[in-house]
């Protein structure tokens, strides 16, 4: 986010702005008065640029996906100007600035990615099959039929739980989602489906089990960000285990004395899953 160390102030008049209908796009225009001596460091700070550090380019109040994209500079009209005799830079006393803002044309950006028939790609599913290694309890398990050798504790076998891997990357965000490593770790309420495969899985059954996010910036301000997340799904709730000897596995609580009237618990927590998107709070640029 661009930081401002020099004092100046928007002009009568500005700022002004246009929302395109055919791309979508949003731009304006503001116009701001500074000390003549300030315009260069000015400039610059709307640009993103302070002290020679980069922190982003200066976001348009009123519409947050526009940012300043160029700067022009001009003499204040009641200018103070200098005399000289030779060829030299002349001086004023107030400049103007005039900044331009504008929105990312849509699928711009670093997560940009486009299809053989040159479509830009706002999600990617995929969903891979694979198993969880269980260790049993020795408890009630033997190795012969007559159940006169039962397992030692070093013995039990090892179930394999069917899963699934449920890969999501959605391409495109302008706005950053925020706090979404509060969701790690648990799991949908409610039944949800998969976006664009057709899936739809029970509730607790979809463990939200991590989230990476990227994106680069360039000469023209920062791009798009890109989120990839992972989910494991179980053909049951996460909340049940096998209890030893049993061959379906039962829902598990814990318990807590201290919250008399409340003290049952599951082991994961649930977050709100009935839509991916609207529960992330993830918001497209499409």
């Amino acid at each position: 986010m661009a930081t401002f160390t020099v004092p100046f102030e928007e002009m009568t008049g500005s700022p002004t702005s246009e929302r395109r209908g055919k791309d979508g796009t949003f731009e304006a225009t503001r116009q701001f008065k500074c000390a003549w001596g300030h315009r260069l460091v000015l400039a610059n700070q709307f640009l993103g640029y302070t002290a020679g550090i980069y922190s982003g380019p200066h976001l348009y109040p009123d519409y947050a996906l526009a940012y300043a994209v160029d700067v022009s500079i001009a003499p204040l009209i009641d200018r103070i100007m200098n005399t000289y005799t030779t060829p030299s830079m002349p001086t004023y006393e107030h400049a103007v600035l005039t900044v331009n803002y504008r929105t990312r044309e849509p699928g711009t950006g670093a997560s940009k990615i486009l299809t053989a028939a040159n479509e830009t790609v706002i999600v990617e599913e995929s969903i891979e099959a694979t198993v969880e290694a269980l260790t049993l309890s020795n408890k009630n398990l033997f190795w012969e039929e007559d159940f006169t050798q039962p397992l030692g504790e070093i013995e039990a076998g090892v179930l394999s739980i069917r899963m699934l891997r449920w890969h999501i990357a959605v391409h495109n965000i302008i706005t950053e989602t925020p706090n979404l490593n509060q969701h790690i770790g648990k799991v949908n309420d409610q039944p949800v489906s998969s976006i664009s495969l057709g899936e739809t899985f029970g509730a607790a059954c979809v463990l939200f089990a991590a989230f990476s996010k990227n994106r680069i910036i360039t000469d023209a301000g920062p791009q798009a960000w890109r989120y990839n997340f992972l989910f494991l799904t179980r053909p049951y709730s996460w909340n049940k285990f096998y209890k030893a000897g049993k061959t379906v596995p039962e829902v598990v609580f814990k318990y807590e004395p201290t919250n008399p009237g409340t003290d049952k618990f599951n082991i994961y927590n649930p977050y709100d899953g009935v839509n991916f998107r609207d529960t992330l709070k993830v918001q497209v640029n499409q």
